[in-house]
């Protein structure tokens, strides 16, 4: 896996809302609110802190929502544009296909995630190719229901970016982070005017997995290095902790022989 020839931007209807359609329909709850989150960034690769944020996000979002009830939907994984990732990562970037296959991989056996496949920079131009897809979907199933999709970043987006408080946004703060959460809560504390969309919801410490995709990264090179065998076991287990079985299977297919071997 690397970097590639970029593949044609793909359109809004290569993108499949299928499962999000079927959850909105299959939902017996009246008078809600329904979201869509959605998590762009690089995806450099795809594992389970970043799938694992979005499922706490669900659950401090229904749990907190007060004047009206909130059904989270679904999830959607948007990888970011190629050059993007090239520049920001370089030599360590991995194509834009590659990413999305990996995405596909983390997201096939879940009913609740979806990827999108527009390798688009942006979360909120990823959202607005998205709203006119989904909603053409919705339509074309007779449903009518009002539909939020919503972005969902770490602390450290917002401190890079303060001015995105005006913006509908979550932001995640794991109680176990460095600065980064400290400085988001401060900035959020001195916006007047935030927009009524944003919020800041607080992870307790621990609930999501510390996993990197450059630790993911790191650890792949020391197995494909053929590393000593004790870093190799090491590497492997990391990678066994912090990729989907279907993403690993990807990485390493013949994964069982190298389990064996260390």
């Amino acid at each position: 896996m690397g970097r590639g020839r970029q593949k044609p931007k793909r359109k809004a209807q290569d993108w499949d809302c299928a499962k999000i359609v079927a959850n909105v329909r299959s939902s017996t709850c009246e008078n809600c609110v329904f979201v869509v989150l959605v998590l762009s960034g690089a995806l450099n690769p795809i594992h389970r802190g970043h799938t694992e944020l979005l499922r706490h996000s669900k659950h401090l979002l229904e749990a907190g929502s007060s004047s009206r009830e909130v059904v989270v939907v679904g999830f959607a994984l948007a990888p970011s544009s190629e050059e993007y990732v090239n520049e920001k990562l370089g030599d360590l970037a991995i194509s834009l296909g590659e990413r999305i296959r990996l995405c596909e991989a983390a997201a096939c056996s879940d009913r609740e995630t979806c990827v999108v496949p527009f390798g688009i920079a942006s979360g909120y131009r990823t959202i607005a190719e998205m709203r006119p897809c989904l909603e053409h979907e919705l339509l074309m199933a007779s449903v009518q229901v009002e539909l939020e999709i919503l972005p969902v970043y770490g602390s450290d987006f917002l401190v890079k970016r303060p001015q995105n408080v005006r913006q509908p946004t979550l932001i995640v703060c794991r109680q176990d982070e460095d600065d980064s959460a400290q400085i988001a809560r401060q900035i959020v504390a001195a916006e007047s005017r935030p927009h009524p969309g944003f919020q800041l919801l607080e992870v307790e410490k621990g609930l999501i997995p510390n996993f990197s995709s450059t630790g993911v990264r790191k650890a792949c090179d020391v197995i494909r290095q053929e590393a000593p065998q004790e870093a190799v076991a090491e590497a492997w287990d990391y990678l066994k902790r912090s990729l989907h079985p279907e993403v690993l299977e990807l990485f390493f297919p013949d994964g069982k022989e190298l389990a064996e071997a260390s």
